[in-house]
């Protein structure tokens, strides 16, 4: 395949992050089902789409979306001090749906760690947070999501 082909795949996929961070922020306050299920949609439907393009789709791809809502329906505020464990929960969902794609695309299990040092950066935001909540929001999912995008690219 044509590299030009497979960097106009990688920054389709970066496209569809900057889509689904949008929900994600969007859904933030109100109608809860558009983070939820439109911003996990739209990460599952972009990873799909790139495995379809890069030739190595598989039907058992079609799971990443359960899982990435799996990873969207946990809150992530700070009641009583326990923001920091909600948020280890939806990295631990984030990673193993990483491990996931590793088994389904047959490799790149070394992205695991640069996967699982990206998302353990949200827990911080539990314990000080220098952004405002609305610009968190797009960037807890961007962190969080980064690498599942690049999966695909693993050769």
């Amino acid at each position: 395949m044509n590299e030009y082909t497979i960097g106009y795949i990688a920054c389709g996929s970066l496209l569809g992050l900057v889509v689904a961070s949008l929900l994600y922020m969007l859904g933030g306050r109100n109608n809860k089902g558009i983070r939820r299920f439109g911003a996990s949609f739209i990460i599952a439907a972009t990873v799909n789409l790139a495995v379809y393009f890069l030739g190595n789709f598989s039907w058992w791809m079609l799971s990443l979306y359960p899982l990435l809502i799996l990873q969207f329906i946990q809150g992530y505020s700070d009641d009583e001090g326990k923001g920091w464990v909600k948020r280890l929960g939806i990295t631990a969902t984030s990673v193993i749906t990483g491990a996931i794609l590793c088994f389904i695309l047959g490799g790149g299990w070394w992205l695991l760690v640069i996967h699982l040092w990206v998302s353990l950066i949200t827990t911080q935001f539990s314990f000080k947070n220098p952004i405002m909540a609305a610009a968190e929001e797009p960037m807890v999912c961007f962190l969080n999501n980064i690498a599942i995008i690049f999966y695909p690219f693993i050769s």
